[in-house]
């Protein structure tokens, strides 16, 4: 969905020319690990295409605050429980992140995609292709996870053609683009709204909206206690730690719980399987 550059599958991901730095792990502090490392290997977009129920652990706020501080940008999906729990999930709810709701392609939400007030956008995620390990491209997937690896990679867009513009500046106009999809205003299943990355090429964003992301970002920064650099080579990152990983090659988990951390490094070039449910009702939305 991302960087998928065709081949035999024909398949093309929507920032092809990215260059993807694959993280595996299986829980929340390896997720933590995970994205420190990626920060400082220099990621400018970090894909989270998992949830967990339960608020947002203080090593994954405290790792997501540190690669914010480096300039990256942070998305992950909102989860995909919303007809049998409705849970709050991290790392969606942990502050400063960009979270990506489900929609279909008539904007209507996908059923099953969060209700919850940390939904930040909306992007494509019922019946989304994709291409699978063996090469099959498969299109009936569904869930917050296409959401938000396809939002990463229009940052991956937006970062490849401005890449003076800061993190802050990314996610605002990301904001800004989104057209309005539900109830008027924000709303906790689309967010702002589906997000348009043409108006962004097209430097067609307002200035001065608001930037709800990294307001929160700004505070928790503010309250955050200094803490001592980790880098790859120090005698912590040397120990052994079995639920941390690399792999060569990675995919976007297409169900909750993925163990996938997906982190998108950009070049300043040009620019899985559970049946889906129906897209659900937006009050008051638009036909």
């Amino acid at each position: 969905l991302i960087a998928s550059r065709g081949g035999r599958s024909g398949f093309l991901g929507v920032a092809p020319e990215a260059k993807i730095l694959p993280v595996a792990a299986q829980n929340s502090p390896a997720y933590a690990k995970g994205i420190r490392f990626a920060a400082d290997k220099g990621a400018q977009v970090i894909n989270l295409s998992q949830a967990v129920p339960g608020p947002c652990p203080d090593d994954l706020q405290d790792s997501i605050v540190h690669a914010l501080g480096k300039g990256a940008v942070v998305v992950a999906g909102a989860g995909n429980d919303a007809t049998t729990g409705n849970s709050s999930m991290h790392p969606a709810n942990c502050k400063g992140v960009l979270v990506a709701g489900a929609v279909d392609a008539e904007l209507r939400p996908w059923v099953k995609t969060q209700r919850q007030p940390y939904v930040t956008v909306a992007a494509p995620g019922y019946l989304v292709g994709s291409v699978h390990p063996d090469g099959r491209v498969q299109t009936n997937l569904a869930g917050t996870s296409q959401a938000s690896a396809l939002t990463s990679g229009i940052i991956a867009l937006v970062r490849s053609k401005f890449p003076n513009m800061s993190n802050r500046e990314v996610v605002r106009q990301v904001i800004a683009s989104a057209k309005d999809i539900g109830p008027r205003g924000r709303d906790q299943q689309t967010g702002y709204g589906f997000i348009r990355p043409y108006r962004i090429m097209q430097g067609s964003i307002p200035k001065n909206t608001p930037n709800p992301v990294f307001d929160e970002y700004d505070q928790v920064a503010k309250d955050a206690k200094p803490e001592t650099d980790i880098t790859p080579g120090t005698r912590e990152w040397a120990q052994t730690d079995n639920s941390f990983s690399f792999i060569m090659f990675g995919i976007i988990g297409a169900v909750l719980l993925t163990v996938v951390l997906l982190v998108v490094f950009i070049t300043r070039r040009r620019s899985r399987n559970t049946p889906p449910g129906p897209p659900g009702p937006v009050p008051g939305a638009p036909p």
